[in-house]
């Protein structure tokens, strides 16, 4: 009967929560005070650096040539348009409808 009794006192001891550590909340609906739009949802990923500025060049050079090419694409709205240059020169190689190719095309000039 003793094996029960402690069996029942641990397990309303953890569901009172008295087992687990706890944190100053403080704030409302058990949110800590000090966290922000800016706090880390997991820890230990604040202090690595981006893969474009990684030791390996196998690593560097890939992840450079997209994060370039993130900035160019997002630095303006009408630079999402440039995604058309490699598919009209896709479609002209497989010589695909010229009326698809040239609207293809036409899209891709724009931003320049």
């Amino acid at each position: 009967m003793s094996a029960v009794s402690d069996l029942k006192r641990q397990f309303s001891r953890v569901a009172r929560g008295d087992s687990m550590p706890r944190r100053d909340t403080g704030g409302p609906n058990g949110i800590s005070r000090d966290d922000n739009e800016h706090t880390p949802l997991m820890s230990g990923g604040g202090n690595k650096k981006p893969l474009y500025e990684d030791d390996r060049a196998w690593v560097r050079y890939p992840s450079s040539f997209f994060h370039i090419s993130w900035l160019v694409l997002t630095s303006n709205y009408v630079n999402i348009l440039l995604v058309f240059v490699p598919v009209g020169i896709v479609l002209g190689a497989l010589g695909m409808n010229p009326i698809a190719v040239f609207a293809v095309n036409f899209f891709a000039i724009v931003p320049l």
